[in-house]
Formats: structure tokens, sequence, C-alpha cells
């Protein structure tokens, strides 16, 4: 993903911020480039932003070792777990004690007129899809990690922006919302060709899609 926020910081250094300081290994799970319910994408690392291995497995039965992992960071793949208790306790198994886990995951949250203006006639495309398998990871995330057991020491929003220059550009950022999870992994080709089209209409130099998202860092 080539979004930023005003201050130039991508999500995923967003994410390697918040587990800064982390004394062991690292994993990160994010959505399967299959698109199969409960499937991730896994890399695992000695820190932060490293990467040693990578991956497949299903959110319940992560390939990790018992307390094996200091840290992991779920990049935008919990919306489209269908069953998240599973995944829960997979991480708190594979977590360390006093493990953290940071979960990036859209946001629904519209903070300004210009970016209501932006994405009013992108998400009109989906209007009668169902949306995400879990919805209640974008809405309700903060009770769930609680109820999983979990001490919630973050729950932030910001902002990034993804430019869109031209025609071209907008058919490239569409693709990325599903590929990165930021849409719903299973939305209609027509649909998807309805979106280019409006994001085309507000391609031009200078332009740029904002793309909410909202990072909880958690301990176990």
């Amino acid at each position: 993903m080539e979004a930023r926020d005003r201050k130039g910081q991508s999500p995923e250094g967003w994410v390697t911020y918040a587990l800064r300081g982390t004394d062991g290994p690292v994993a990160e799970i994010r959505p399967s480039t299959h698109r199969r319910p409960g499937l991730v994408d896994l890399r695992y690392g000695r820190r932060p932003g490293e990467l040693i291995v990578s991956a497949h497995g299903h959110s319940s039965q992560l390939p990790l070792r018992t307390n094996g992992v200091a840290a992991v960071a779920a990049t935008m793949c919990m919306p489209s777990i269908p069953v998240l208790d599973d995944l829960f306790a997979e991480l708190r198994r594979v977590l360390r004690p006093a493990g953290t886990l940071a979960a990036l995951v859209p946001s629904r949250s519209i903070r300004s007129l210009t970016e209501l203006r932006i994405w009013r006639p992108i998400r009109r495309t989906l209007a009668g899809h169902p949306g995400f398998r879990n919805e209640s990871a974008c809405d309700l995330l903060h009770w769930l990690l609680v109820a999983a057991d979990f001490a919630v020491m973050v729950d932030q929003r910001r902002t990034f922006w993804l430019p869109v220059p031209d025609g071209e550009s907008a058919v490239h950022v569409i693709d990325g919302l599903v590929e990165s999870g930021i849409w719903p992994p299973d939305v209609e080709p027509e649909r998807l060709g309805q979106a280019r089209q409006a994001l085309a209409r507000f391609a031009a130099p200078g332009r740029a899609l904002p793309i909410p998202l909202r990072l909880l860092v958690a301990r176990r």
C-alpha cells in the first residue's frame, strides 16, 4: 500500500512503530492471497518489520509454536475472519506472557466533509453488499479484545492518503482496497468496475483518496 499520512508515515510504519522495543520474535498475519475464509498469510522475523519466513495458515491453527513470539501484528485481516474467537485463542497460545498484539483494521470514521465528498460516489457501488464476514472487527474490536482477555493500551484512528493522479491509477487503487483488506475480499467484479469508474472521475494530478484506519495495541 502506498498510502501515507500527513507526516509521510505508511500504515505499515504505524504498526511497526507501535511494536518498537519488542524483545523477541515478531509475527505478522495478513489477509490471504487465496481469498478463502479463515486463511491468512504469515510473516515471521526477529524484530518488527523484518521478514525471515513466510507461510500460509488458518486463523484457528497458526503455524507458530506455543509461546513462540513476543508480538503479533494482525494487519487488516480480522474483519475477513469468520470466527474471531478461534483466532483470539490462537493468539493467546502463540504469544508469550505479556506479549503484544497490534491490530490494524479499517475505520468507519470519516473526519471531514472533504473525505465524505470523495468517498460518497465510491461507496454507492457497495450498496447492498453484505460487507465483511466479521463487521464487528471494525466497529467493536476494542470490546472484543477485552472480552478475549487482552488489555487494550492504545486505540487510535488515523487517515492515510492514496494518490489518484489519473484513471489508470484509479484502477490500481480500487484493486488495492480489496487486496489489502480495506474492502471485503468477495466484492463482485461488476461493483469493482463501477468503483473504478467512480474514482477515475475524481482522479486528477494532486488528488488522493483518504483511507481511514484504526490501530489497537493490546497485551496478552
